[in-house]
């Protein structure tokens, strides 16, 4: 009970793989119980009845690991009386271990490894991690929060170097042997509280790799430690960061964190909320993923500012070609009107120069002048030029000649 606090089986997690289509799935138990206070004869008892219930053959048929956790799940508040040295897992049968394939990499998952239980929705996951990333050779990601290493294993082969930091010993273990399992040589992954270890890997990294410096950042529900966001705040060449939130209302509370007007307490140039995608990863649940893209507010006015300056220039051009294509047609219309008043004049004999030869010859000075005329002068002067048009083939028939 988690308000009294008594009674012995707390919770169980169950996990099953498909990896494997040569044979039954794998089935992955674990279940937590609460141990402390009580005599370990009465806890061996009560384990020994556990594994006695699962040893006989499922229906239907599965390949299935059974673990115990004495202890608080993670991401569950311990209540008064738990202690560190109290937890741990223990597998009381089958292997210590399944395995689950993603994107095309083979993953070995612990009991108390964190690992998306939504294989399908994982993939998808990461797909539009790694789409909005814009990784490169020369990248440097840094997965913070990394559990088994499913992210930076995901994108290790699209950068030079990929750097996990996870609290949970066993969890980077299992990142080290999936790297391992799946040739990747250019990560690792380190055992540390994230808001110990970001501050000192940031520090590490030589002004290149920073440079090209990309966060992931997948935090449990209780959201990022605020030592966290104020490492990541005062990095000042990291300029995107990708948040996995389980849980909105803690990245909320980051996000406001990361967003927020420099101050002593948060230096760096503030990050803006750019895009957000929702990823359904627990059908038929009100939970939700939430993955967010935020850039650095310099780097936003960057991109607006240019993305404003190809729109003005855009606009000019075609402001050029309208004119371009104004100021060609009238002096088409003329050369021909020209041909037609020298014949007229021809047949008539008109003498030195007729009014018709005057009035085409002016006409391309007439359309350069509209163009450099306020709106209101240029609109008069495009009236009366139609007028002056009207006119052209009624002079021109005169003369035999049609325009």
């Amino acid at each position: 009970d988690k308000v009294s606090h008594e009674g012995f089986w707390r919770a169980m997690l169950a996990r099953q793989s498909f990896a494997h289509a040569d044979g039954p799935p794998e089935l992955l138990l674990c279940v937590a119980v609460q141990a402390a206070g009580l005599p370990e004869e009465q806890v061996a008892s009560e384990l020994a009845r556990l594994r006695e219930a699962f040893v006989a053959p499922l229906d239907p048929p599965v390949r299935l690991s059974l673990a115990v956790r004495r202890g608080a799940p993670p991401g569950e508040y311990k209540h008064a009386g738990e202690s560190a040295e109290a937890e741990g897992v223990e597998t009381v049968l089958g292997r210590e271990y399944i395995e689950e394939t993603l994107l095309g990499l083979s993953f070995r998952i612990s009991p108390d490894a964190f690992f998306q239980v939504n294989t399908l929705g994982a993939e998808s996951l990461l797909t539009l991690l790694r789409a909005q990333c814009s990784l490169g050779p020369d990248s440097v990601l840094l997965d913070v929060c990394c559990g088994t290493g499913t992210i930076g294993l995901a994108m290790a082969r699209s950068v030079k170097r990929v750097i996990g930091i996870e609290s949970n010993a066993q969890a980077v273990a299992d990142a080290a042997a999936n790297a391992a399992r799946n040739g990747i040589t250019n990560a690792e992954f380190i055992c540390a509280k994230a808001e110990q270890a970001t501050r000192q890997v940031l520090e590490r990294l030589t002004p290149s790799e920073l440079d090209s410096l990309v966060a992931i950042v997948d935090p449990p529900r209780a959201g990022l430690h605020p030592d966290v966001v104020k490492a990541l705040r005062r990095c000042a060449p990291l300029r995107r960061l990708l948040f996995v939130a389980c849980h909105a209302p803690a990245f909320v509370t980051n996000a406001v964190s990361f967003c927020r007007p420099t101050s002593p307490s948060f230096a760096g140039v503030p990050f803006e909320l750019v895009q957000a995608w929702p990823i359904d990863l627990f059908p038929h649940t009100p939970h939700c993923e939430l993955v967010t893209l935020l850039e650095r507010s310099d780097l936003v006015a960057e991109r607006e500012a240019a993305q404003e300056a190809a729109q003005a220039a855009k606009q000019a051009q075609a402001v050029q070609t309208q004119a371009a294509e104004a100021a060609s047609t009238p002096t088409d219309a003329a050369e021909g009107g020209a041909v037609g008043a020298a014949a007229a004049e021809g047949a008539l004999g008109a003498p030195e120069e007729s009014a018709l030869s005057r009035a085409i010859s002016s006409a391309p000075a007439v359309v350069a002048s509209a163009a450099s005329v306020p709106a209101g002068e240029a609109e008069g002067a495009a009236h009366g030029h139609k007028q002056h048009a009207a006119q052209q083939p009624l002079l021109a028939e005169a003369g035999g000649a049609k325009v």
